[in-house]
């Protein structure tokens, strides 16, 4: 009788080994995953994850249909490559404020590629989605905190954010049951935001949920919002939400850049980077309650948009500062304001004076309180114009700086309204 085939099996792995690879073998959720590319809508998604749930990024680029949903993926493993994407070191790896700063940094990534690669200007604004994790798993040895994750995802309508704990454990076996745990809730996550079919069945009996909620129809995160920002005096709030005044601010240390900021967009994010490089200061946001050409804006509206940089970057909020003759003389003397070329057109601009005497006078405002502005310039009709543009910029050549390079985006292409 003919003997079946043998198949030889290498001798240099033995069973432990084996053992080790079955271990760590995962079947992804393919269902889920394909219910999410399949989506019927224009969405963009970028995932930045830290020490949990990396496999959602290769589990979203496993099947076929991947590129016209998903921009890319960021795994930044140390804390320096955390605040290098987030722009600050956070105070706690695994807090709610890193998942939104990783979400923000995700969400802006994925807005530039869809504005360098056209997309935005051609009128199709995509849908975008940050999606922003960070986890502590059971590792070698016993820690005192918890074993959990934190959620959000960042889109142009705000900040979602979800906690859930694990039961807490040493195994591999255990880090690995977690790791997956933590890419299902991150996967469901991306299903609901995309109205995508979900699959929590899985999760029940196995996660503890902290914030958002979960049910056999689904994870729901829960919406980040503040109370109304009501001020009288001017506040700074810093990224990690935490309100306070502007005893801290220093004119050697910041660059203050004003603005609607109606929708906070990655053209915004780039000024400031930019800004920071050159100046070797950190930029900190400006808005004004009362504005020169618009309405004032109330304590919901403001809260709103200042909501919009947690976890990125400081914003303070002024009640009546409208011209920047007003910030000025509000700020300690010093201070530089990063501005677009238009705005630094208008500051040189007798049109915008009630006359020549007014123009001259808060020129020699802004020199005697020692203002420069840091300019960025802007593509007009094929020519990109920069201050050597500014109309009577020879005699003015103190008070104004260039930064390098452009990234115009058309807050209408994004229809979320003015800039």
């Amino acid at each position: 009788m003919t003997q079946p085939t043998q198949i030889a099996q290498p001798h240099n792995v033995s069973n432990v080994q084996r053992g080790e690879a079955a271990r760590f073998s995962r079947m992804p959720p393919v269902e889920l995953i394909r219910g999410i590319l399949s989506a019927e809508g224009n969405h963009r998604i970028q995932v930045c994850a830290t020490g949990a749930a990396i496999d959602v990024i290769s589990d979203l680029l496993r099947l076929p249909g991947a590129s016209s949903k998903v921009t890319g993926g960021k795994v930044p493993y140390h804390q320096s490559q955390v605040a290098e994407l987030m722009g600050y070191a956070p105070e706690r790896s695994v807090s709610e404020e890193t998942a939104v700063g990783l979400a923000q940094s995700a969400y802006l990534t994925a807005q530039k590629s869809s504005t360098l690669s056209g997309e935005i200007a051609s009128g199709e604004a995509p849908e975008i989605i940050g999606l922003g994790i960070t986890g502590a798993v059971a590792t070698s040895r016993e820690r005192r905190g918890l074993d959990h994750v934190w959620i959000a995802v960042r889109t142009l309508a705000g900040v979602k954010t979800g906690h859930f704990v694990f039961d807490k454990g040493t195994h591999e076996e255990v880090r690995a049951a977690q790791n997956d745990l933590a890419g299902i809730l991150a996967l469901n996550a991306l299903a609901a935001e995309v109205n995508a079919p979900q699959d929590t069945m899985s999760l029940f009996g196995k996660v503890k949920v902290e914030r958002g909620a979960l049910s056999e129809q689904g994870l729901v995160l829960a919406a980040h919002t503040r109370a109304p920002l009501v001020c009288d005096e001017p506040v700074l709030v810093t990224p990690d939400g935490e309100v306070g005044t502007l005893a801290s601010l220093r004119p050697e240390e910041v660059l203050v850049y004003p603005g609607s900021f109606r929708s906070f967009h990655c053209g915004h994010d780039f000024a400031a980077l930019n800004a920071a490089r050159v100046s070797g200061k950190q930029v900190v946001f400006e808005i004004s309650a009362v504005n020169a050409d618009k309405a004032p804006i109330g304590a919901q509206e403001i809260s709103r948009r200042v909501d919009q940089f947690y976890g990125r970057h400081p914003v303070i909020v002024t009640p009546d500062c409208p011209l920047f003759l007003d910030k000025s003389r509000a700020y300690p003397k010093g201070i530089g304001f990063v501005v677009g070329y238009d705005t630094a057109e208008r500051l040189l601009d007798p049109r915008f004076y009630k006359d020549e005497a007014q123009l001259a006078e808060s020129l020699a405002t802004f020199r005697d309180r020692g203002n420069t502005f840091y300019v960025l310039g802007r593509a007009s009709n094929g020519v990109f114009k920069t201050i050597l543009d500014l109309p009577g910029y020879t005699d003015n050549r103190d008070l104004f700086r260039q930064l390098m390079g452009q990234l115009d985006i058309s807050a209408t292409a994004l229809a979320i309204g003015t800039r």
